[in-house]
């Protein structure tokens, strides 16, 4: 959600720290997801994630890597939905 939603993931994030909770409730990312007009929320890769954040919490029973090429896809990403 980080590198594809940064403006709702600061806002999850701003909305965590004022409430003073280490994470964000499964709720509150479904609410701000129905909000969002995003096309993000709309993929079912978006709802698996929320299911195994609901089920698993922050520690998903598989583990999640990342190299140097998914960072620069998620960068562009980025450029291209904000700057383009």
């Amino acid at each position: 959600m980080k590198h594809e939603v940064p403006i709702e993931y600061k806002l999850l994030m701003e909305v965590s720290d004022f409430l003073k909770i280490h994470a964000p409730s499964p709720e509150l990312i479904e609410a701000i997801s129905y909000a969002s007009d995003d096309i993000f929320f709309k993929k079912a890769k978006f709802w698996r994630c929320l299911m195994d954040y609901k089920k698993y919490g922050l520690r998903p029973p598989y583990s999640i890597h990342t190299n140097a090429n998914k960072e620069l896809y998620y960068i562009h990403l980025r450029f291209k939905k904000y700057l383009i």
